[in-house]
């Protein structure tokens, strides 16, 4: 690997304990307990980091504790306060946008998905405060190394069913529920494929579960692997793993990134004419191709056509949910009904209706803070563009913020940030 990503200082134990750790963080489908989906390998490794800091870190315990003890006084505020306020203005929780979650655990205060997309969130929390307090330069290599088996493995199954017709997981063992099974076909997880151009493929999805999730995962990867100016071979398998996902997340990711590079000045006006130029002739000669590419993954996705539901769903849910969080009371309104009562296809009604506005600009302000607007180095740039890109395509289009590696990068920009 590229000298770039060598360091020789000696190892400490939070070192060792992540350089084991990170292999995990990207891998959502293998758990310890298949029957219990929230024994993911990396959450158990988040829940061991805390007693390690404890026991081990000393000099550091009291800054932890207040960490974790501000986050959890803020959740705990938010949570009295919106279901006080269920209880008092009876909030109606059968609306049509909570879909199937207006059935469980009957009645309007601490219904069950509160309680379980918190222990969901939870392993995130505790590997953003681990990278916060522990990242250095002997991380990257790991990181990278992680980020490359995950890619490689990714392939193998996309090369694997593109000459078979069949899957080729031999390591997934995560078990879903009837209902999941329903939705997403008879193997058990979601797998999916397409047709383009004749040929049937599987959409890149590797150990994440489903491509839009993979894509979600291996997009800060890249971005940090370009950062680290790694290997271009190890660049281009991660990359080319990413664009098979065939994901919405993708090209909002991708083209947010060059547009990042371009108004920092990293991409010199010469290469940014030839890179149009390229994608013209790229286009003109593939164009039947590629038009069935952008049809399935970028206009069935984000907007409504005559072809697909996606587009027309992803707007009902964006729809409903808004005008359902409007009708609230003013209370509501500001701290939402409860975390996880709501899933939209979108983050930033899931939070408003969830969290309330209240719960919106301090997520926002959590995560967009540590960006960097003037004076960027290579580095700054970087660590600005997995932010943004992260936070763009978690608001538009991915519902889910217990990802590991998503806590894993913005954990490790404020350890920076931190240090200047």
């Amino acid at each position: 690997m590229n000298n770039n990503l060598e360091v020789n200082n000696k190892l400490n134990i939070a070192d060792k304990f992540f350089m084991w750790w990170s292999f995990f963080i990207p891998i959502t489908t293998i758990i310890l307990i298949p029957s219990i989906k929230m024994s993911v390998l990396s959450s158990i490794f988040a829940y061991i980091s805390p007693f390690l800091i404890m026991y081990k870190f000393k000099y550091i315990r009291e800054k932890y504790i207040i960490d974790i003890s501000k986050l959890t006084f803020i959740f705990v505020i938010f949570l009295l306060i919106s279901q006080l306020s269920n209880i008092i203005f009876n909030i109606n929780i059968n609306y049509i946008g909570i879909k199937e979650y207006s059935n469980l655990n009957g009645g309007l205060v601490f219904k069950y998905l509160l309680f379980n997309q918190t222990l969901y969130l939870i392993p995130g929390i505790l590997t953003f405060f681990f990278a916060k307090y522990f990242y250095n330069r002997n991380w990257d290599k790991w990181i990278i190394y992680s980020s490359i088996f995950f890619s490689i493995y990714a392939l193998y199954k996309w090369i694997y069913f593109l000459f078979t017709g069949e899957d080729g997981d031999f390591l997934t063992n995560k078990v879903y529920d009837s209902y999941d099974k329903d939705d997403i076909g008879s193997s058990g997880y979601l797998f999916q494929i397409i047709a383009i151009g004749g040929v049937v493929m599987q959409r890149v999805q590797g150990l994440s579960g489903e491509p839009s999730m993979y894509a979600f995962t291996i997009l800060p990867y890249f971005i940090f692997a370009i950062q680290k100016r790694v290997n271009k071979i190890y660049i281009f398998i991660i990359g080319i793993s990413m664009i098979l996902s065939m994901s919405t997340t993708v090209y909002i990711g991708m083209v947010l990134y060059f547009i990042i590079l371009f108004l920092y000045g990293k991409i010199k006006k010469k290469y940014l004419i030839l890179f149009i130029l390229l994608n013209v002739i790229v286009y003109i000669i593939f164009k039947d191709f590629i038009d069935d590419i952008l049809t399935l993954m970028i206009f069935d996705k984000l907007l409504y056509t005559e072809n697909s539901i996606s587009g027309s769903d992803r707007s009902f849910s964006f729809i409903s949910n808004f005008k359902y969080w409007s009708e609230f009371n003013f209370v509501n309104m500001l701290f939402g009904i409860g975390y996880g009562y709501v899933r939209s296809l979108d983050f930033i009604t899931s939070l408003l209706v969830n969290t309330g506005i209240l719960g919106l600009i301090l997520f926002s302000y959590f995560i967009l803070k540590n960006i960097k607007w003037k004076n960027c180095s290579w580095n700054d740039v970087n660590n600005n563009a997995i932010i943004l890109c992260l936070y763009t395509c978690l608001m538009i289009a991915v519902p889910e913020i217990w990802f590991p590696s998503f806590w894993l990068f913005i954990g490790i920009i404020r350890n920076q940030r931190m240090k200047k």
